[in-house]
This record gives structure tokens, C-alpha cells and sequence, in this order.
């Protein structure tokens, strides 16, 4: 059964029933149609058709992360040891790439792809370890490139190609960084606070930028998803039913998707939304 939960003319109307445990790593294929994400810890990977309201559950992979897709057939998954594509209708997967050991007790984490179908992902210890969080890009061709390292929970990253920018939050810290690409289109290494956390609620999870260049952000344990402008500023809060969103993107007409975790005697907590201004 669908629930519909309305805040301030904002509302949040689940996918489906199912919850997962961590839900996360959420993305949508350009047509609009196909959302997919992930329960990490529930091992499961969703596609959900928003015209048929068709939901295929695949669990091939073991803590898959995050989902990755583009105008063709295929959507990627993160993993414990690498990167993976299935095709959306017949769920025949190939293997892409694998660049860390599966037993080095880490895994991959958040991530997104770029409008040039490059894919930015992060990896962290399962433990939670500090210093062992990277971030990577990887092209679909080569050996990913190591671009960020020494983090913990690597989390929020985004590119904004329009104006050269690569956004990322290691979320224990409280604070969501920005760096500059180069004319590689790799982080330059020069990273500045983009926005300190210290006065929101929650901490730095997933992130996603809109068409005018606002990064927005789900505040895990926070209850809430914040919009931030290109210069730093907070513009906006919204609050949401549930406390621990995670994973974000925009669908057609400015229409968000958002990824949540479960908690205890929560209601609202696990469930994947649709969120409607």
C-alpha cells in the first residue's frame, strides 16, 4: 500500500511497500521510467518502471552500493569488490571491473555518474575505519583513477561540469567539500569548505544537483534534505518523514527521488520516495 505524506505542499509518496535496511545509490535512466537502487545491507538490487509499476529485485551482489545508469540498456552496480552491469529487461550481468580485494574488508560506497557517463564512486571499510575511505573515477574503459584518499565515510559526491566543480563530504566530519577539474577533468587537489554542517541537523549522506546548480543534500539522523546554493548558503530545508535519508537524484520535471534507512520505531524509515513540490 502506497502512503502519501504531505509537508508544506512537498509530498512524499512511497514506491513501494518493501523497505530496505540501507537503502541507497539511487539514480534514474534519462527517459524517466526506470528508477533503481539498492539495499546494501538487505543485499538486494531494485528496478522499478514507473509506467508499469513493475518492480524486479535482483541479488546477485554482495553489499551492493550504489546504481549507476545512462541512456542505454544497461545499469552499473557498485559492490563489494568492483563494478558490474545488468541489463534492465532480460537481467543478463557482465563484470566490469574489479580494483580491490573482495576480502580487504572494504567496500564500495556512494557515488554518481557524470553526464559523459564517467563514474565517480567512493570505497571505505566496512568497519568504518578511519583514513581507509577513497574516491575513484572510472571511465567504463580503464583502471579507475584514484582522486580522493585518507577519508572515512566518503559520501555527497557530485560533479557540476558547467562549472567545473567536484563535490564530495567525508560525513563524519560534518562538512561537504568542493574542488575544481581540471582540463583532465580530475580534482586539481586544492579542496575548500562548500558547506559546513556543523548547524543543520544530521550529517552529510547522499547528494544530487539540480538544473541551476543547487546541490542537494539527505541529512542522515537528521530528518530532513537541504538545499544549498552555488556559493555555500543554505537556500532551503526540508523536512521529511523519516529520519535517515541517504541517496538522492532528479527525474523529469524537477521531481526528486530520495533513498532512506531503517530506525528504530520508525514508521516512514526504509521506504523509497517520490517527492513532488
Amino acid at each position: 500500500m502506497v502512503e502519501l505524506v504531505i509537508n508544506c505542499m512537498i509530498q512524499f509518496e512511497n514506491l513501494l511497500a518493501e523497505k530496505s535496511i540501507l537503502g541507497e545509490g539511487i539514480s534514474i535512466s534519462s527517459d524517466g521510467n526506470c528508477v533503481s537502487w539498492v539495499d546494501i545491507l538487505g543485499n538486494k538490487v531494485f528496478t522499478y518502471f514507473i509506467s508499469t509499476k513493475e518492480l524486479i529485485v535482483r541479488k546477485t551482489w554482495q553489499n551492493p552500493s550504489c546504481t549507476f545508469q545512462d541512456s542505454s540498456h544497461w545499469i552499473y552496480v557498485a559492490h563489494d569488490g568492483g563494478i558490474d552491469k545488468f541489463d534492465k529487461l532480460s537481467g543478463i550481468h557482465l563484470h566490469c571491473v574489479t580494483w580491490f580485494d573482495p576480502l580487504s574488508n572494504l567496500r564500495c560506497n556512494d557515488g554518481k555518474m557524470d553526464s559523459k557517463g564517467n563514474i565517480w564512486i567512493s570505497t571505505m571499510s566496512k568497519s568504518n575505519e578511519v583514513g581507509r575511505g577513497e574516491i575513484w573515477k572510472w571511465d567504463k574503459k580503464n583502471f579507475p583513477i584514484l582522486v580522493k584518499d585518507k577519508l572515512t565515510i566518503p559520501n555527497s559526491i557530485c560533479v557540476n561540469e558547467s562549472t567545473g566543480s567536484f563535490y564530495y563530504s567525508d560525513t563524519p566530519k560534518n562538512k561537504i567539500y568542493v574542488d575544481s577539474l581540471d582540463s583532465k577533468e580530475l580534482p586539481n587537489g586544492v579542496d575548500s569548505v562548500f558547506y559546513d554542517g556543523s548547524g543543520s541537523n544530521g550529517l552529510p549522506d547522499g547528494s544530487a544537483i539540480d538544473r541551476f546548480g543547487f546541490l542537494w543534500n539527505a541529512r542522515w539522523d537528521g530528518s530532513s534534505i537541504i538545499r544549498i546554493s552555488p556559493l555555500g548558503e543554505l537556500i532551503r530545508t526540508i523536512k521529511t518523514p523519516f529520519s535517515r535519508p541517504t541517496s538522492l537524484v532528479f527525474g523529469s520535471s524537477d521531481q526528486l527521488f530520495a533513498t532512506s534507512a531503517q530506525s528504530a520505531n520508525e514508521i516512514e524509515n526504509g521506504f523509497t520516495y517520490q517527492v513532488s513540490f
